[in-house]
């Protein structure tokens, strides 16, 4: 399609888990940049905030490096949504959902945006 970059912002979990399945599996995952947002609608807006000066970046020219990430600020709601849902989950879908430490993390946000 002659995208350069694609950037996405996925609510809710499974949706989310099954986009981060399928770009892994066409082999997308690292040209693509997927941000891990908890689930509830109220998250949007501060996941947006954050978000937005990446895209301008990207915008002006910068190349990024896909993959999937969690938006930092919004760790800690993250850490416990993945309490609550300890369901077992679809095979494809098990990697996507385990969260980094919080200084990779970090370590992975800074490098996206410097």
């Amino acid at each position: 399609m002659g995208f350069s970059q694609v950037f996405v912002l996925v609510n809710p979990r499974g949706y989310f888990l099954s986009l981060s399945a399928a770009l892994d599996r066409c082999r997308l995952l690292n040209r693509w940049i997927l941000f891990r947002v908890p689930a509830h609608p109220r998250h949007l807006l501060p996941a947006v905030q954050q978000i937005a000066p990446i895209v301008r970046t990207a915008a002006d020219g910068k190349k990024l490096k896909g993959g999937i990430y969690p938006v930092p600020v919004l760790y800690p709601f993250m850490q416990k949504e993945n309490k609550v849902y300890k369901d077992s989950l679809p095979e494809p879908w098990q990697k996507y959902s385990s969260l980094s430490a919080s200084s990779d993390l970090k370590t992975r946000w800074r490098l996206l945006i410097n």
